[in-house]
């Protein structure tokens, strides 16, 4: 999407506020917010247990 350095828009979502030289250009923005959309979020577990499967990653790097 992005062709050259002159060409971006940086997002603070915190305060959906978009800025830097493209930051009037709807169509990156509309592209970043895109993006930001299909992105998975993070999910939280309120518990001290760990999943199976991050159990099994942590054994194989070593860290248990």
């Amino acid at each position: 999407m992005w062709k050259s350095s002159e060409k971006k828009v940086v997002w603070y979502p915190d305060d959906d506020e978009f800025d830097g030289p493209s930051a009037d250009d709807d169509e990156l923005k509309k592209s970043l917010l895109y993006h930001e959309a299909s992105l998975s979020q993070i999910t939280t577990q309120t518990d001290d247990e760990i999943s199976s499967d991050v159990e099994a990653n942590l054994r194989q790097m070593g860290y248990l």
